[in-house]
């Protein structure tokens, strides 16, 4: 630090170390920030994984993210009609659909669990596979990957 005091970095794959002459931590390409925890502009990291490395990000056409917007737009009327109906006529199509979402909306919460938060509880050998084990069952991200 600016201090002089010696801290160690938190994530050992994104710092090359202390530059005496500019008086900062080297970071590796992608990372930035006074221990190299933070993406730089360019990269990013997924939500749920903050102690993984940054990847540069792609560009995207606007094809898919149009076909994403119109299908979202779909389903939204889709639920209207299926509330009207179930408003005017009895139907529980709506409902249904609707705790099928919030309960794996809820359920998802379980799969932002990291390895170093399950160190603790699980054991050290086991801790990848129940956290993956975690992370594939209970993932939903509303369809959008």
């Amino acid at each position: 630090t600016a201090a002089g005091a010696v801290v160690a970095c938190r994530l050992p794959f994104a710092c090359e170390g202390w530059d005496y002459g500019l008086r900062d931590n080297g970071c590796k390409i992608g990372m930035r920030g006074r221990l190299c925890q933070s993406c730089a502009g360019g990269y990013w990291r997924p939500r749920d994984r903050l102690r993984s490395p940054c990847s540069a990000c792609d560009w995207i056409s606007l094809v898919p993210c149009l076909l994403v917007v119109l299908f979202h737009s779909a389903l939204i009327w889709a639920i209207a009609v299926l509330s009207v109906d179930a408003a005017c006529w009895g139907n529980m199509h709506a409902l249904v659909l609707r705790l099928t979402l919030n309960y794996f909306t809820a359920a998802s919460v379980l799969s932002s669990f990291q390895d170093w938060e399950l160190a603790g509880k699980v054991g050290a050998g086991s801790v990848g596979a129940v956290a993956g084990a975690l992370n594939a069952a209970f993932r939903f991200d509303g369809g959008v990957a």
